[in-house]
């Protein structure tokens, strides 16, 4: 009985200083516990970028091992060359810091355009919450209502910076193709470019579609603005506008629309500053998938009411991996790139 009560006895003692079994160690979640990340938008505040951002700022710390804190820091300038620059030169290699920029940073990359001191190839790609369409629109009255009426007047647009994709399609069909976009630069951002089409200091603009009809609801279905042509080899479905394509007359013509078109695949990249250590950014792009993926929220207040409903629900209900898109994207850009080089 003596030796019964023994070995229990020594059981319960065993018991209590080995304790319960320990959860695994996550080092990720040991990282960024009480951490905060700095979440860069290169547009201006209010933009479709801009509303992403704050969007998923609000709902993806849940998804992160840890929980850490996100703040939104907007960093226009330099058609986001200098969010980019950020991002790439100054900002913590160690998973605090993320953000977001223009697609067409990267085809200015592979331009060697001016500002640019960065290698795009070497940040990590977290994924893209949307892709859009550019196009080019009118507003009602210009002397430009179709795309075919750019071969005989002039469409005073305004411009962001050489690198955005406000500026890009008008100096680059103007060359390419002859059309008479007629560019005013020195625009902070879009908004500012809708303002002054609105003053009638300008006539029209190029943008991605989803930021115009963010910007402008319901403006293009009114008549107020008129949809002239879009970038893809496709036409819209449910419009009467053209491809620019229909507009290109030889190979290399198409060639190079396809080159400047290989950005759009991006949509809007969210990605990491280079260095990061391998499984942060596997959390990282985890958790954006996963926020993208969630159940609708029930609070009313859960999206921005600024968003727009068409890009909820391609966001929703595409359940596709984001951060699979945007890599597919970037090899294509990458390959666009090795093409034109070789050739020319």
């Amino acid at each position: 009985m003596r030796r019964i009560l023994g070995i229990v006895v020594g059981m319960a003692i065993a018991s209590v200083v080995a304790g319960p079994p320990c959860a695994k160690a996550d080092p990720v979640a040991d990282f960024y516990k009480g951490k905060q990340i700095q979440f860069i938008a290169a547009g201006e505040a209010g933009t479709t970028q801009d509303t992403w951002t704050r969007l998923l700022a609000q709902y993806m710390p849940a998804f992160i091992p840890g929980h850490p804190a996100m703040v939104v820091e907007n960093m226009p300038g330099s058609a986001h060359i200098k969010a980019a620059g950020y991002l790439f030169n100054i900002a913590p290699k160690d998973g605090t810091t993320i953000g977001v920029f223009s697609a067409t940073i990267v085809t200015g990359y592979f331009l060697k355009l001016q500002g640019i001191t960065f290698d795009v190839t070497k940040f990590n790609w977290l994924g893209s919450p949307q892709k859009s369409s550019r196009v080019c629109i009118a507003k009602a009255g210009a002397p430009v209502q179709t795309a075919k009426d750019l071969f005989d007047h002039d469409l005073i647009v305004g411009g962001t910076g050489a690198t955005g994709g406000v500026s890009g399609p008008p100096t680059l069909l103007s060359r390419l193709l002859g059309m008479r976009f007629k560019l005013v630069e020195g625009y902070p951002g879009p908004e500012d470019v809708f303002l002054a089409i609105e003053r009638g200091e300008l006539e029209g603009l190029c943008n991605l579609l989803s930021g115009i009809e963010h910007a402008r609801p319901g403006a293009i279905a009114q008549g107020k603005l008129k949809l002239l042509f879009n970038m893809e080899k496709a036409p819209l479905p449910g419009t009467n506008a053209p491809t620019v394509y229909d507009f290109a007359k030889t190979d290399e013509q198409r060639d190079i629309l396809s080159f400047y078109g290989a950005g759009l695949q991006l949509g809007w990249p969210f990605l990491a500053p280079p260095g990061v250590p391998k499984e942060r950014i596997e959390a990282l792009r985890a958790a954006f998938v996963s926020t993208l993926q969630a159940p609708e929220p029930n609070s009313s207040s859960a999206t921005p009411a600024s968003l727009s409903s068409s890009a909820v629900l391609t966001t929703r209900s595409g359940r596709a991996s984001c951060a699979r898109h945007t890599t597919i994207g970037t090899r294509q850009i990458v390959q666009s790139a090795i093409q034109h080089r070789s050739s020319s």
